[in-house]
């Protein structure tokens, strides 16, 4: 039975004798109206209603398309018409390009929003997409947070082998697209799906492992044996993040080389890129950023001729000494060993480029204060490019000075001004004086000698470079080896006490710095800690305080709470602490004495 409403009660009209071709029928913001009949009246009564004309028929839809939603409901019962939100535009992989390993990149930090990432690509690059389209994106990536259901289910298949099959053994832990899945989620999915803990898992379906590079396992002690990761594709996503990453796994037949599948980072680089000083929204291409522009070119390079195919090579280059020039050292890492990857690709492991790409990729290890890790880079490098470039050529040069670098910062200044010094001789009796690799070992021979007390060498070395450099057509890495120069006289008038005059240094380098890279560039940061140092020496503590909070802040968030600097910040505030109290103290005994004479 028919429920009763009123608008069963309305008689319908008979319209069994209209020609269809007399109704309009038109729409209001893509929305059909109720068809109008030419013969309606104005009063909103149809002169078919024959058989009961007092009954009323709903009013048409006026004609105006102009109606607001107010008098839209006075005038009609149909709904009001909706608000469509504009379309996205369509995203192409080729619009993609320029920023997946940035947007890689910012994913890893675990305190960013998606919205937050998606307002710093905006900034940094001009790109603009939806929060669903970096979402579908991310996914595609294989680089999404959230652990799918088919890849839980992989998870437990596996473990469940290794738990109920294999009880002598350790239980697995897993790794999904860098990221250690928690036993408790596991535990969790286990409960939720009523799977026993103690009978294997056999899923009718949807438990297909993920593809390589995407779900990891092992066994914890054993977490860094050789073998345990699977040769990573040019094209997959094991190249594109730097947590635990290993090398591609080919061994070469030489017995020097053959160690270079073992290295790896011993931990992830905990820190981010600093904050960039302008926005390049809505800039020609001329004026184009460096990065956004080689990131392009590589995009293009990778499009007509191949992910890590030869003629890649020169612009991964550019673009990690960009990145590495301006503090952006995970990016750098993650460009490295994609151009490792490809040279050992394309050349295998016994050529002078894929040394010279190890040896990069040691210096972005060392700034990331992975100093061991960085060691054992530059020897396997050093092997290579001996016996492929030669002893004095400047490619090997080059990296031995980068080795006695790392030396000073292992504290090892003996062993670091030995190789220096070793290399200078060299570069100069081979290429002169004036060449960069004799000037660069001039330059990175300074601070052991500043460390080993030899301030007399290290002030002659200063003004021979600052001379030199005064005659050259000045660019942005004079200008960075000018205040390498300055800072290191800045440290020896420090160590020598003449505190005023370090302070105006150190705070004059620390200015341009911050004018040129940003206050949260690695070197900006350096040049603030020696600022505190110089400051608690000269007893304000207060000053000094808040230089070093402003630093270590910094630090953590550029560097990571592990990084070297940051923990050499750390206990300069510590010092900073112990001076005060012992001041204060002194400053106490001083007044109970003068009491006791008075």
């Amino acid at each position: 039975m028919d429920a009763h409403h009123p608008w069963n009660m309305i008689p319908l009209p008979d319209h069994t004798d209209l020609n269809l071709a007399e109704i309009d029928v038109f729409t209001i913001d893509g929305i059909f109206s109720t068809p109008r009949l030419d013969n309606e009246s104005e009063l909103g009564y149809s002169d078919h209603h024959e058989n009961d004309l007092s009954t009323p028929v709903p009013s048409p839809v006026p004609t105006d398309t102009s109606t607001t939603k107010e008098t839209w409901a006075e005038t009609t019962m149909a709904p009001p018409p909706l608000n469509r939100r504009p379309k996205a535009r369509t995203l192409r992989n080729e619009d993609w390009a320029p920023v997946k390993d940035r947007v890689l990149e910012l994913r890893k930090d675990k305190r960013k929003r998606l919205r937050e990432v998606k307002e710093m690509i905006l900034t940094e690059f001009g790109f603009e997409a939806t929060e669903r389209q970096y979402k579908w994106k991310i996914d595609q990536w294989n680089a999404g947070k959230n652990v799918r259901r088919n890849e839980m289910k992989a998870i437990v298949r596996k473990g469940q082998i290794r738990t109920v099959a294999e009880p002598d053994k350790r239980s697995l832990t897993f790794e999904l697209r860098g990221e250690v899945v928690p036993k408790e989620k596991i535990d969790r999915f286990m409960k939720r799906e009523q799977v026993p803990f103690d009978a294997i898992y056999s899923p009718s379906s949807g438990a297909e492992t993920p593809a390589d590079g995407i779900l990891d396992c092992w066994t914890p002690a054993t977490r860094f044996s050789v073998g345990r990761t699977p040769t990573p594709s040019l094209s997959g996503e094991a190249l594109a993040t730097n947590e635990h990453s290993f090398f591609v796994h080919n061994i070469s037949s030489s017995p020097a080389l053959s160690s270079i599948t073992t290295l790896a980072t011993s931990r992830p680089f905990e820190g981010r890129s600093p904050r960039l000083l302008h926005s390049p929204l809505a800039v020609p291409s001329s004026l184009e950023p460096n990065d956004v522009r080689l990131r392009r070119q590589l995009s293009n390079l990778e499009q007509s001729f191949g992910e890590g195919s030869e003629p890649t090579l020169g612009t991964l280059l550019e673009l990690c000494n960009f990145l590495l020039v301006h503090g952006r050292y995970s990016s750098a890492e993650t460009t490295a060993r994609k151009q490792l990857a490809a040279c050992r690709s394309l050349y295998g492991d016994g050529h002078e480029r894929t040394g010279m790409t190890l040896s990069m990729l040691g210096q972005v290890l060392m700034l990331q204060g992975h100093y061991e890790d960085a060691l054992g880079v530059y020897q396997k490098a050093g092997v290579i490019l001996k016996q492929t470039s030669g002893p004095k050529s400047e490619p090997y040069l080059r990296n031995r000075i980068e080795e006695g670098v790392l030396f000073r910062c292992l504290t090892r200044d003996e062993e670091a001004l030995e190789i220096l010094r070793r290399a200078e001789a060299t570069a100069q009796q081979v290429f002169g004086r004036t060449h960069d690799v004799a000037t660069y070992a001039q330059l990175r021979l300074i601070l052991p000698l500043v460390e080993l007390g030899q301030f007399l060498e290290v002030e002659e070395r200063a003004k021979e470079l600052k001379l030199f450099y005064s005659t050259v057509t000045p660019t942005s890495q004079s200008r960075r080896i000018i205040w390498d120069v300055n800072h290191s006289l800045g440290c020896v008038l420090l160590r020598t006490g003449r505190l005023k005059e370090a302070e105006e240094i150190f705070k004059s380098i620390w200015r341009d710095a911050v004018e040129i890279s940003g206050p949260e560039h690695p070197a900006s940061l350096s040049y603030l800690h020696n600022i505190a140092e110089t400051l608690m020496l000269c007893g304000r503590f207060e000053e000094a305080f808040g230089k070093t909070d402003t630093c270590i802040s910094s630090r953590i968030s550029v560097l990571g709470l592990n990084h070297p600097d940051t923990q050499a910040s750390m206990r300069l505030k510590d010092r900073i602490l112990a001076r005060q109290r012992m001041v204060s103290r002194v400053s106490h005994g001083d007044i109970v004495q003068s009491g006791d004479v008075m």
